[in-house]
């Protein structure tokens, strides 16, 4: 029997328990890395393996809003279904944020879309490194400029960390102005591991 992959081991590892099971990988992380209190907030944050349909569907619609016009601007193309599909498939996983203070209605704030991959480095080998891919963060606009973003990529940091992740990568589009400039100085020293991509 031919030995797996290290790499594809590792990245089995991040997605998988030992009995196939779907893998919580914040579990065990630190309770303070879980909840977000600073500059008015009172949010938790939670991890999911695939996302209700409430959620999905308002994950979707917060998407559409944020990034449509950008996804048109750039010559890429924005498509409903495709974008629906990206966000119940198997590999996909998330962070998502809550309300904790707005009387039990647990309303949703934002949320992170991530994977777990193997990404080709520059020079075009054939089998890539393990990365955490961060597909997607969005914001309900009264709460962004909080430092809850850097807050949730510090958090997908650790988690790349504890999983062995090798990279941490972002992809923005041609153009995106403002998720390059959010990169280069919300996130500045946030993770050296943090690099944008072009899609």
């Amino acid at each position: 029997q031919t030995a797996m992959n290290p790499h594809v081991a590792t990245l089995r590892a991040a997605l998988f328990l030992e009995n196939g099971a779907d893998k919580d990988v914040t579990k065990g992380i630190a309770a303070p890395f879980l909840s977000y209190g600073k500059k008015g907030c009172d949010l938790s944050i939670a991890f999911r393996h695939k996302l209700s349909k409430r959620e999905c569907e308002w994950a979707f619609g917060l998407t559409k809003r944020d990034m449509e016009a950008v996804y048109e601007q750039s010559g890429y193309g924005w498509d409903d279904e495709d974008k629906l599909r990206e966000l119940s498939e198997d590999g996909a996983r998330f962070l998502v944020v809550h309300d904790a203070s707005d009387g039990g209605n647990n309303a949703l704030v934002g949320f992170a879309h991530f994977r777990f991959t193997l990404q080709a480095d520059p020079v075009d080998q054939l089998l890539g490194e393990p990365t955490l891919y961060l597909c997607d963060i969005h914001l309900e606009p009264k709460f962004r400029r909080r430092g809850l973003g850097k807050h949730l990529v510090t958090l997908l940091e650790l988690i790349g960390r504890r999983e062995r992740m090798m990279h941490l990568a972002i992809p923005v589009q041609l153009d995106d102005d403002e998720t390059t400039t959010w990169i280069e100085h919300a996130l500045k020293g946030c993770a050296a591991v943090v690099a944008a991509v072009v899609a």
